[in-house]
């Protein structure tokens, strides 16, 4: 999953806490890609993220979930939101956490993000209001 980055205020850096609730905290949206087929007990807890566009590597970085392992993110998610008495359904979309931070990538342009062994996706953003960059959650 990429969580897409940015608000509409022009100057966040000024804006009150409740002006910037109320933008979603910068989240645009969510890119979800495939589903990894990969079992829980499997999934790594770090791997190597890269963004290449026209067979140009862009971005090279390692991966790490910070802390504990994202499955007892999860895990600890779910018993929360139990607790409260809703229910989790198949299907739901949950992000527990990032494994590089914000980067910002080019718009315009076919990006392949690599999340080392466990593959890639291939994106393209565009810029309906002008700007170069989009910034994105890995």
């Amino acid at each position: 999953v990429l969580e897409l980055i940015g608000g509409r205020d022009a100057e966040p850096a000024v804006a009150s806490f409740p002006e910037l609730l109320a933008d979603d905290l910068s989240n645009q949206g969510l890119f979800v890609g495939p589903i990894v087929d990969c079992a829980p007990a499997d999934l790594p807890g770090e791997f190597p993220i890269t963004v290449e566009t026209c067979g140009k590597r862009l971005i090279e970085r390692p991966g790490r979930y910070p802390g504990v392992h994202p499955i007892q993110t999860l895990r600890r998610l779910i018993g929360f939101v139990s607790q409260t008495g809703e229910t989790l359904t198949a299907g739901q979309v949950l992000i527990t956490g990032s494994f590089a931070g914000v980067l910002a990538v080019p718009l315009d342009r076919r990006l392949r993000f690599g999340f080392g062994q466990l593959g890639s996706l291939d994106v393209q953003f565009a810029a309906p209001l002008g700007g170069a960059f989009q910034e994105v959650s890995i």
